[in-house]
């Protein structure tokens, strides 16, 4: 990074500001201007309307986004949210759109919401990201809360909160249906301490049109019907010592997978937190030709505060797949309202196709200084 600059104005009713930055050329990377501006008005008792314009430019050419975002309250129950963005690419010629809208229902006993979101084929957003392009989701959800009379061991139990969340897609160059997720939650239990337990089922419908590789797993195009189940649970949070645990099993594609993680937690005091987090994926027979592989993770994660504005926040991880290994250190000090001094560094090596233990370092500081008019 070369140069930047940054302006911000907040209000209660008014916010905008954009940053500009230049980065310098590396390799066959050229230099490359970034900006983005943001604008955003309140309006009414609980509403928000806004715009974003993002800008990368190169000799290569510029990517452009233009977004339109909003948030509005229709009542004390309802409320609708909504992003609308439109891409640009001149080195290309193309332009793609991406966006979604949902509306939200909440009440004490209930929770129903309805998303529906689309990505075109060549929506490109060059400062941003999307997890998977040329999709039509429609997202419907519900959860229901009982805290009634009916309720058992009220003074251990909470609440039983059962949920559906159903995901359907298609794709949106063709209207061909390509995917369907019931995602069934018969049993959600909140307990007293801040501990939950929860059950899930989800018969899944997916029709591949290209093949694809999930941790290295090659799966072919196809259709594929299956279930999985699993368990989602954590015990009480706010204690020294807390586990979480997430296991799903079952049928898997034309195999198998169990595919587990596990969260310890320990935190002495308010200003140490240490955490260990493991894990697995276990593929049975799965794609083609069929593999029986584990592939784990491990994570530590490591966080030591004097105060509240002085933190040291360490966090390394051990990947099976390509014998990644990465830790970052991060040293923060808030040496006045609002305004940082950060230190960092950055460690990664990895095993390259080549088979070459390929590392890389980084040392970044970083000073902001806010001066409010």
């Amino acid at each position: 990074i070369l140069a930047g600059g940054r302006y911000v104005y907040r209000s209660t009713k008014l916010n905008y500001g954009a940053i500009l930055m230049r980065q310098l050329a590396s390799g066959t990377d050229p230099a490359t201007n970034f900006f983005v501006g943001r604008f955003s008005d309140n309006f009414g008792k609980q509403n928000r309307i806004g715009t974003l314009v993002t800008v990368k430019n190169s000799p290569t050419g510029s990517n452009v986004e233009s977004t339109v975002d909003g948030f509005f309250r229709l009542g004390e129950a309802h409320s609708l949210n909504t992003i609308l963005t439109h891409s640009v690419t001149t080195a290309t010629g193309k332009q793609g759109f991406a966006g979604f809208a949902q509306y939200y229902f909440s009440t004490l006993h209930y929770k129903i919401w309805l998303t529906q979101s689309i990505v075109t084929k060549d929506f490109d957003p060059q400062m941003g990201f999307v997890s998977r392009k040329d999709v039509i989701g429609t997202t419907p959800g519900m959860n229901w809360y009982y805290r009634g009379a009916a309720l058992p061991f009220k003074k251990l139990i909470r609440a039983y909160e059962p949920g559906f969340l159903p995901e359907l897609y298609w794709q949106a160059s063709t209207g061909k249906f390509i995917e369907r997720d019931l995602y069934f939650w018969p049993i959600w239990i909140n307990f007293q301490s801040g501990a939950y337990f929860g059950y899930s089922i989800t018969p899944s419908l997916l029709k591949l049109e290209n093949p694809f590789a999930p941790l290295g797993v090659a799966i072919p195009a196809g259709e594929y019907r299956f279930t999985r189940q699993g368990i989602l649970a954590t015990t009480d949070p706010s204690k020294m010592i807390s586990l979480m645990v997430n296991y799903t099993w079952g049928a898997y594609y034309n195999g198998r997978l169990n595919s587990g993680d596990w969260k310890l937690q320990f935190a002495p005091v308010p200003y140490i937190s240490l955490t260990a987090e493991f894990n697995r994926n276990h593929f049975m027979g799965v794609g083609q030709p069929a593999v029986d592989r584990f592939i784990d993770l491990y994570i530590l994660q490591g966080r030591f505060a004097l105060n509240p504005r002085l933190q040291l926040i360490c966090f390394y991880q051990q990947n099976a797949l390509n014998n990644t290994r990465n830790y970052n250190i991060r040293f923060s000090w808030e040496y006045q309202p609002l305004s940082y001094i950060y230190l960092i560094y950055n460690h990664g090596g990895f095993t390259d196709l080549q088979q070459s233990h390929v590392s890389e370092d980084h040392v970044i500081a970083k000073i902001s200084y806010l001066r409010q008019f």
